[in-house]
Formats: structure tokens, sequence, C-alpha cells
């Protein structure tokens, strides 16, 4: 490689550098760090019962068995904390994984339900926005438990994100994920004015 061409490959990736880092060096760091964290998941925990589960992308699930496991230790993304989840599964039929606190007060936090190998729906507790909701429908992983349970996951679509994430384009829109409320201005109540 010449010299001149090094030296435009360095000045377009310092400029690119640049206009990634239009917000403040803290959050564009934390917000690369959590595209990073989405693209992989594990965890670990008890399991009784006995189930496996290979997939490919939301349209390429084939797992047998079924089980409850937890408490989970690890990581499942931002999207889904690991805390206790059910499964079951049958060749070529329904596939679901159920993850919850299993407590009366609240609801599942996030349900994955595969229908035949490629019919695949999602309901959260937290639902992520638009763009995490697509990512979500391509990770690649396998999970075992017979006594122990244990899950491994890969995201090549939030793997992208963080790529790109680097160059200031946030590609599925949650680098602010979960956002904060807005504030909604308060009315005052009828027969005084605003101040």
């Amino acid at each position: 490689m010449s010299a001149r061409v090094a030296s435009r490959l360095v000045t377009a990736l310092s400029v690119c550098a640049v206009v990634g880092c239009s917000a403040p060096a803290g959050k564009y760091f934390a917000r690369r760090g959590a595209d990073l964290a989405d693209c992989v998941e594990a965890s670990a925990g008890l399991g009784l019962g006995a189930y496996a589960r290979v997939k490919a992308t939301d349209y390429a699930v084939i797992g047998c068995g079924a089980a409850l496991c937890g408490p989970l230790v690890g990581w499942r993304g931002r999207y889904v904390p690991p805390i206790s989840e059910g499964v079951y599964g049958f060749p070529f039929g329904r596939n679901a994984e159920v993850e919850a606190s299993f407590s009366a007060a609240f609801p599942p936090d996030y349900i994955v339900d595969t229908r035949g190998p490629c019919f695949t729906s999602r309901k959260y507790f937290r639902k992520p926005g638009p763009g995490g909701r697509i990512a979500e429908q391509f990770w690649f992983g396998v999970s075992l438990a017979a006594l122990f349970h244990a899950r491994l996951g890969f995201n090549p679509a939030e793997l992208a994100d963080f790529v790109v994430g680097w160059f200031g384009w946030d590609m599925w829109g949650d680098d602010d994920w979960p956002s904060e409320p807005k504030e909604t201005p308060k009315e005052p109540p009828k027969g005084e004015t605003k101040t």
C-alpha cells in the first residue's frame, strides 16, 4: 500500500470517527458497549427436565423436550434479564420459551413462541424499539437442559449494529434504549392560568 493510499485511509477513518463521536465520549463508549453486549447471550442454571434446541434465526428452530430452568445467571442482552425460564418443544412442531420471575405479581418478561420450524412470535414485558424487534429475529444458538441448563447464542444483526455504531449510525435505533419517558406539560386546573 502506498503512502498516499494509507494517508487517505487514515483521513477517511478519522473523519468517520469524529462524526461518530458527536455524543459525549462517555455516552458514546457506553452505547458501543451495550451494542457489543447485545451480540451474545450466555446463561446457565439448574434445569428440571430435559430439553434441547438449535436455532438459526427465527426462521429455523428445532427443539425437543421440556424443562423448567432457573435461577439463571449470565447475560441475555439488554432486552431480557436472565431470571428463570420454562421451555418446551416438539421436533418440527411448537417450541416455546417463557422467561419470568415466576411471581404471581409480575407477568412473564419475555415469551418466544415458534410454531413449526419457522413461524416465531415474541411478546415482551419491556418491548424494544422497532429496530430492536427486527434484530431479535436473527439469533443463532443452542439451548440444552438436563439437571443443568446452558444457553449460548450469537446475533450477527447486532454485531453489524455494533460495527456501524462506531461511525455514528445506530442501525437498530437502540442506542438510547430504554428511552427516557418524555415529560408532558401539566395543564393547570380549570379557572387558573399558566404562569
